[in-house]
């Protein structure tokens, strides 16, 4: 009971409103993507308990203080239970109005997780793109870093049967690094190789 009980405080308070910055060292990368130091973020999920205005601009802010050449953003920006889980849903206006302050000098992107794809995967593409924030929804573009040329591709949804890597690595030369980002990790051992 008391093991119930501590699980539950982790999971409804504690663990919702903490705020941690967690630092990774990728081995065996390509040589280009050698050095590059990259934020990920994820499930924000606005409008749930502890997660209002102000830890969004809080999390913008602690990702803006690492530095990071680029950043990832990668889905579940809304909840679609907010009021059953004691939230309160949040515009995605609202959040990308905070998020569009994120900075990094090789870009910010973003692709479309569950929750969103629940709630209106258009309307948020389209509110991502209106605050300057490309949506890379099964598709990649090009970016030149200080050792070179990489691809950086993102990926729909697996759970929710948006995934498509063909299309989203479609023209990537065999041999040409691509950094691959999605919500669902599920997806990666699906993956052609190497992609990191």
């Amino acid at each position: 009971m008391l093991a119930a009980a501590g699980l539950a405080l982790d999971a409804f308070w504690l663990e919702p409103d903490s705020l941690r910055l967690s630092r990774y060292d990728v081995p065996d990368v390509p040589a280009r993507l050698k050095g590059l130091n990259i934020a990920v973020i994820s499930d924000l999920h606005a409008g749930s308990p502890f997660i209002d205005e102000e830890k969004i601009d809080r999390v913008v802010s602690l990702t803006n203080a690492a530095k990071p050449d680029l950043i990832l953003l990668t889905g579940d920006y809304v909840v679609s239970v907010a009021p059953a889980l004691g939230g309160r849903p949040m515009p995605i206006q609202t959040i990308v109005a905070r998020l569009k302050h994120l900075q990094a000098p090789l870009g910010v992107y973003a692709v479309i997780g569950n929750h969103d794809r629940w709630e209106d995967a258009e309307g948020i593409s389209a509110a991502f793109r209106g605050v300057g924030i490309a949506v890379l929804e099964n598709r990649h573009i090009s970016i030149s870093a200080r050792h070179g040329r990489f691809f950086l591709a993102g990926i729909g949804d697996f759970h929710t049967n948006a995934s498509d890597p063909v299309q989203a690595l479609a023209g990537i030369a065999a041999g040409e690094p691509a950094l691959c980002f999605t919500h669902t990790q599920d997806l990666f051992p699906r993956l052609r190789s190497p992609v990191p």
